[in-house]
C-alpha cells in the first residue's frame, strides 16, 4: 500500500502536477504510485522520506536533507536584523540561488516565472513577524521560522556565492542560534560541509522523480 497526494506548487518554483509520496512499504508500492501520477500527468513524485534503496532503485534523485543541530558561539561578523530596505538584495540573492539550482534538478527546481514578485511580499511578511527571524549580513541572508510545534525551521539561508558558506553562513547560523533544522540541497556540498563542521547531524531527505519537462521548458 502507499499513500499520497497531489500538492500545489511550492510559492517561487513551478515544477508541474506533483504527486507528493507520504508513505510505502515496497518497490511494487512506488511503481504503483508512479504509474498513478502518469495517469494524472503530474511532472513529478516527490518522497519526503522512505527507504533510500527503494526509491534510488526507482530512479528517484535526492533533492534535499534535513539537518538538525546547534551552531556555535557567533563571532564578530556583520551580521544584522534584516530591515525593508533589505528587500532588493534578499529577492535578488534569492533568484541568484533559484537560477544555480534548476539546472541540478530542473523540474523540482524550476523558477516560477514571477518568483521574484511572490518572494518579496512572503520576506516582507517574514521580516515584521514575531514568529520568524530574518538576519542579514554583506554577502547573504537567513530565515528562520518557528513552527506551531517549536520548531525551529530554517529554508530560506542564501549567500552571495560557495565561498562564503565558510564564513558568511557559519556566522548567520551560529547568529540564529540554538536547535535548529536545516534544509539543505543534496548537490550544495559548501553548504553541507559547513553544517557537518557546526556538528548538524542529517537527520531525513527528500527525494524527487521526474516524469516530464518542466512548465516552462
Amino acid at each position: 500500500m502507499w499513500s499520497g497526494s497531489f500538492v500545489p506548487s511550492p510559492p517561487v518554483y513551478e515544477p508541474g502536477p506533483t504527486l507528493f509520496l507520504e508513505a510505502f512499504d515496497s518497490a511494487r508500492d512506488v511503481e504503483d504510485a508512479v504509474a498513478h501520477a502518469r495517469e494524472n500527468s503530474a511532472t513529478q513524485v516527490v518522497a519526503p522520506g522512505g527507504d533510500e534503496s527503494i526509491l534510488l532503485g526507482a530512479g528517484f534523485a535526492v533533492c534535499s536533507d534535513w539537518w538538525v543541530g546547534t551552531p556555535g558561539e557567533p563571532g564578530s561578523g556583520e551580521v544584522r536584523t534584516a530591515q525593508e530596505s533589505d528587500l532588493d538584495q534578499l529577492v535578488a540573492w534569492g533568484a541568484q540561488r533559484r537560477a544555480a539550482y534548476a539546472p541540478i534538478l530542473p523540474v523540482f527546481w524550476n523558477p516560477a516565472p514571477d518568483a521574484e514578485e511572490r518572494h518579496r511580499p512572503y520576506l516582507a511578511h517574514l521580516i515584521e513577524s514575531d514568529h520568524a527571524v530574518v538576519l542579514v549580513a554583506p554577502d547573504g541572508f537567513i530565515v528562520a521560522e518557528m513552527l506551531r510545534s517549536g520548531e525551529r525551521r530554517i529554508d530560506d539561508f542564501v549567500v552571495s556565492g560557495p565561498s562564503h558558506w565558510d564564513t558568511t553562513g557559519r556566522e548567520l547560523l551560529r547568529h540564529v542560534g540554538g536547535e535548529l533544522t536545516v534544509i539543505g540541497a543534496r548537490h550544495d556540498e559548501p553548504k553541507r560541509a559547513m553544517l557537518e563542521g557546526e556538528r548538524f547531524q542529517p537527520q531525513r531527505s527528500w527525494y524527487t522523480l521526474a516524469l516530464a519537462e518542466p512548465p516552462s521548458a
